[in-house]
């Protein structure tokens, strides 16, 4: 409903205007995320999860005009919050303060992307920018794996639990085994120096299969736009031939009163 009414109201507007509206909704969900420190902060809480560091990606994109940045961002948070939405964490219930502030915050993250897309304040995404996808993600995904081994190898050699995280989803896969039962059969182990634990078949099946995602999110967006194009062009003919029929009739009665 966000996307149909801003797109309605907006797209006539001139491009100021359009950019300004833009950069309200993402200023919003930056606030909105950033919210979450009023409970506490957590190494948890840090914005290492991807639809987190949207509130900041979408931001720093539109306010310094990163259209690279954007690129990634579209793209890979597209996925991100429509797997979010489709299985989301409802452990501390559905009328809990992270439920209804996870609902808020992943419908945004779906939203503001598309916004910005439909209100053409960027190009048009086209295939030769699934590398900038490529790059971004690739820094993104080894950087959580990196820092999410060494942080969670800190808590158990410490037994601070404080330290435990789960970036990306790529730790925890007693968790993601009650989303997907077969997991387990990719869950085998490699320890390093005694407390480092990583999952190699498991965690590279992420990487491969999210960037797979993303390539078919491009497709798919790809083949919307197309519809929406043809779309376009079919109402234009249709007030085209209204037009030449109103002006038909306009000459046929000035023909009528001249001979009467």
């Amino acid at each position: 409903v966000e996307i149909i009414a801003i797109y309605n109201i907006f797209k006539n507007k001139d491009y100021q205007t359009r950019y300004e509206l833009c950069v309200f909704l993402c200023i919003q969900l930056f606030m909105h995320y950033n919210s979450t420190y009023i409970m506490g902060f957590t190494f948890k809480k840090l914005p290492f999860q991807l639809c987190n560091l949207a509130a900041y990606f979408f931001l720093i994109a539109i306010v310094f005009k990163r259209k690279r940045l954007f690129n990634f961002a579209y793209i890979a948070n597209l996925v991100g919050a429509a797997i979010a939405v489709a299985a989301p964490d409802v452990e501390d219930g559905i009328f809990s303060f992270w439920y209804v502030h996870f609902v808020m915050e992943h419908m945004q993250v779906f939203a503001i992307p598309v916004i910005i897309g439909l209100l053409k304040i960027f190009p048009r995404f086209k295939k030769k920018d699934l590398k900038d996808v490529f790059v971004g993600f690739s820094i993104y995904f080894f950087f959580c794996l990196i820092s999410g081994t060494l942080l969670n190898g800190l808590a158990l050699k410490t037994g601070d639990t404080g330290f435990k995280v789960n970036y990306f989803y790529l730790f925890d896969l007693a968790k993601i085994h009650e989303y997907f039962p077969l997991i387990g059969l990719f869950s085998k182990r490699v320890v390093l120096f005694d407390y480092y634990t990583i999952y190699p078949i498991f965690q590279f099946g992420v990487y491969v299969l999210y960037f797979a995602l993303c390539v078919i999110c491009y497709y798919v967006i790809e083949k919307l736009y197309d519809v929406a194009n043809d779309h376009k062009e079919l109402r234009q003919v249709r007030l085209s031939l209204r037009e030449k029929r109103l002006e038909k009739k306009k000459i046929k009665q000035e023909l009528l009163e001249n001979e009467g």
